[in-house]
């Protein structure tokens, strides 16, 4: 899982990255694009970054591993 192997590569655990793309792709679709210029992908990065951080000390992410999105299919309960 391609997740799983960035996980491995950023030193996070599956969850935490698993939220850092959902950021990564929020910011798309709210018009940040790093693609467009270095500028653009410093401000975007950065931003991503911060909000990152924001979810961690807010412990927010510890959601996404209550789910089972730790490298697991989460099971939907009736």
């Amino acid at each position: 899982c391609q997740v799983q192997k960035q996980a491995k590569e950023h030193k996070l655990d599956p969850s935490e990255e698993l939220a850092y793309l959902v950021l990564h792709g929020l910011l798309h679709l709210l018009g940040y694009d790093h693609e467009a210029s270095a500028t653009e992908a410093k401000k975007m990065f950065r931003l991503q970054d911060k909000l990152f951080a924001d979810l961690q000390d807010r412990d927010i992410l510890k959601a996404f591993k209550k789910t089972g999105l730790n490298g697991k299919k989460a099971q939907l309960s009736n």
